[in-house]
């Protein structure tokens, strides 16, 4: 059976402040395999507009008196044409993990397109998350230290940056159910979500004539001098191409020095576009928001009263020991049990 060949895009930027965006679907051979000549007609096209104003999906969080001692649940949050959304998930739990004080925190991501629309160019084909953990002294703690010079003092800060011995997935990954596409499939194409004010079309045929494979995939990377950064990778189906879980928990565990310290969570998520200029233009999720901070000593007080947070949950709860915690049992990621 003759088969339609792949098209290519190319996409052409024009002024400053308003990107104007041809889209051109050129197929990548001129004949089919089977010497057919190509119909001309599957070239498609079309233009639209995309505001670029340098600006996030929505207004950075910033942090209240209480939240300078205890992390806000709501990380970062954009309500577009899409939905995302990070949260620290309560309880925060407080314990030990190899005789060292640690917090086991769970983040939660939430990748939502409205409706029932996946075409290519609306759904979210991946994200990277990044975690950043660094050591951030209340003024009290800070008087208490003998004065150093600049370096000494950055040097000092660095031995004192949080660690993250465990998370899940850990550095084998996690991959989901593999599942096989149809022999024949018809696409077509519309471009209605991902940015607001974008509407546009374009629609041809193309058939596929063999079987493929797939599976979505989750991969961490624990990097920095004191392993106090996370890198998160989350790759769609390639197959299937309904886009990245709408729903992801990352348990980790942090150990720290019973000092304040800060925490950094950004997202780059990537749209149906995989290449050109259209690929590079993605959202950052956290860009402009403030870190969180956790401070132990108020945190162990709020264990103490039993403080409870949005909907009666515990803000933090104790335990004696994290050592041997299953952090399966705390991620989104259930087909892994």
């Amino acid at each position: 059976m003759a088969t339609t060949p792949p098209l290519a895009f190319e996409a052409n930027v024009e002024a400053k402040d308003l990107l104007t965006v041809s889209v051109t679907g050129i197929p990548a051979q001129d004949t089919l395999s089977e010497g057919i000549e190509l119909d001309k007609s599957l070239v498609q096209s079309f233009t639209f507009s995309i505001e670029d104003d340098e600006s996030e999906l929505s207004s950075g969080y910033t942090n209240e008196e209480e939240d300078l001692s205890v992390p806000r649940e709501i990380i970062s949050s954009a309500i577009s044409s899409t939905i995302l959304q990070s949260e620290c998930r309560r309880p925060i739990i407080a314990g030990t993990y190899n005789d060292e004080p640690a917090f086991l925190l769970r983040v939660q991501f939430q990748f939502i397109v409205p409706g029932s629309n996946h075409s290519w160019l609306s759904r979210i084909r991946s994200a990277t998350i990044s975690i950043i953990l660094e050591d951030a002294p209340a003024e009290a703690e800070l008087t208490d230290q003998p004065k150093l010079k600049r370096k000494g003092a950055r040097q000092h800060r660095e031995k004192n940056h949080p660690s993250i011995p465990q998370t899940y997935p850990g550095p084998e990954g996690w991959e989901g159910p593999i599942s096989t596409e149809a022999v024949s499939t018809e696409f077509g194409a519309g471009l209605q979500t991902g940015w607001q004010g974008i509407g546009a079309n374009a629609h041809w045929n193309q058939t596929r004539s063999k079987d493929e494979k797939g599976t979505v995939t989750v991969k961490t990377t624990i990097t920095g001098q004191r392993r106090n950064q996370l890198l998160v990778t989350v790759k769609e189906n390639s197959v299937d191409a309904y886009g990245i879980p709408s729903f992801l928990v990352v348990p980790l565990v942090v150990t720290h020095t019973s000092r304040r310290f800060s925490m950094r969570v950004n997202v780059r998520a990537t749209y149906g576009f995989w290449r050109g200029k259209l690929a590079e233009m993605v959202p950052i999720l956290g860009r402009t928001d403030e870190p969180l901070f956790f401070d132990p000593k108020v945190l162990a007080q709020k264990i103490e009263s039993k403080e409870k947070g949005v909907g009666g949950i515990n803000v933090v709860e104790g335990v004696k020991s994290l050592d041997n915690i299953d952090l399966r049992t705390h991620t989104s990621l259930r087909s892994a049990l």
